[in-house]
């Protein structure tokens, strides 16, 4: 990795002291020439073209939403919740359900992941590989408390 700079981001709730072993192992044993280290929300507004807004990052175990201002976070407006992708597939499975398991694991994440959105419609059709259509009804995020 010589030569070249790095750039990381950070959680937002990393200890100084997991920020310093890092630098420290950056430029010891790498032997970077420039390192930064920023928030991943920040690096998120950022890549839009914005310095201040209100980002949400959902994964797979937590969604997080934080309110940056001028490229610096408010650090009272994280929010977190244990609600994102593992659940809404776990929702979508029990809500697909039947005696003889129609779809494997990774079926229903290439759904979610296809045919979620924040929309108002409420059933969705969708045509598998076998030509076969099935109507896919949305839910609201209170099935998933």
């Amino acid at each position: 990795m010589k030569g070249g700079a790095a750039l990381f981001t950070e959680h937002f709730h990393d200890c100084p002291s997991k920020r310093e072993k890092l630098f420290e192992l950056m430029f010891e044993k790498f032997q970077v020439p420039g390192f930064y280290m920023a928030p991943s929300p920040v690096l998120s507004l950022y890549s839009s073209g914005r310095g201040s807004g209100i980002v949400v990052e959902s994964g797979n175990s937590v969604t997080q939403t934080v309110a940056i201002y001028e490229g610096y976070m408010i650090a009272n407006s994280v929010l977190r919740e244990n609600y994102a992708g593992a659940e809404v597939t776990r929702v979508l499975r029990a809500s697909c359900a039947t005696d003889d398991p129609v779809f494997a694991d990774a079926d229903y994440v290439h759904l979610k992941e296809k045919y979620s959105s924040c929309s108002n419609t409420q059933i969705t059709e969708v045509e598998l590989p076998d030509g076969t259509i099935h109507s896919i009804k949305r839910f609201t995020s209170e099935k998933l408390h």
